[in-house]
């Protein structure tokens, strides 16, 4: 089961023996139920008018947000008969999905009809979240590849940072992108050079002592960033 909220609903995809999207108010109450054709691996995404669901065959169900009744199904992603096509959580922002396909590629399409807008590789198969910016830049941190920025007008790279080692996703706030690199947190602006970086002591734990792949959040002017062995780390201005 993966789920996703927007604005006062909860909406969640499961697979198996029930693929389906359910709607439910946020006190529990289900508003609709909505069987697709095809497996979800993924977290569903939505905006105010649709909610999306990435498929294991490469296509996105979308569906309206209010009645829950199909809207369209297209194929976004490359096809691969090796795994699901799909296995990172689409990104809806302004009318547009932002899909990462198994193929070592991010898609941007259409949410209106699901027409593909460009397609551009990145390095790596990427399971993380797309993160868009106000600065009409997508942010997709790659394992091989360092943090990827991209034009979201036509898919161009603008630049790649030479860090790289995780592909857990990074997060936009106040005209910088926070990235969790190992036992580090990374902070960059506009170009590939980093702003600032803190490392965070773990014990030795081998892979368990680096920070968790889990999202880093930002509220209240600080970063929190949640590690392996239960501590939580706020990074900031102190006073």
């Amino acid at each position: 089961m993966s789920s996703g909220i927007s604005s006062s609903t909860c909406y969640l995809a499961t697979r198996d023996d029930d693929n389906a999207v359910y709607a439910y108010s946020l006190d529990g109450t289900r508003q609709w139920r909505t069987p697709i054709d095809g497996e979800c691996y993924t977290a569903t995404c939505a905006d105010r008018d649709g909610v999306y669901v990435g498929l294991t065959d490469g296509r996105i169900a979308a569906l309206d947000a209010a009645t829950g009744e199909p809207r369209w199904s297209e194929q976004i992603a490359t096809p691969d008969e090796c795994c699901p096509d799909i296995q990172g959580t689409p990104t809806v922002a302004d009318g547009r999905l932002y899909v990462p396909g198994i193929a070592e590629e991010l898609v941007a399409a259409d949410t209106a009809d699901g027409t593909v807008l460009w397609r551009t590789a990145i390095v790596d198969e990427d399971y993380g979240n797309v993160i868009p910016s106000p600065a009409d830049t997508a942010y997709v941190n790659t394992y091989h590849g360092g943090l990827v920025a991209i034009d979201i007008s036509d898919g161009s790279i603008r630049w790649q940072s030479t860090e790289h080692g995780a592909n857990q996703s990074p997060v936009f706030g106040d005209g910088g992108v926070v990235v969790p690199w190992s036992d580090s947190v990374v902070v960059y602006e506009t170009s590939d050079s980093p702003v600032w970086t803190i490392n965070i002591p773990v014990p030795d734990f081998g892979m368990a002592g680096y920070i968790m792949d889990t999202e880093v959040a930002l509220a209240h002017g600080m970063c929190y960033v949640g590690i392996a062995d239960g501590w939580i780390y706020a990074i900031g201005a102190h006073k």
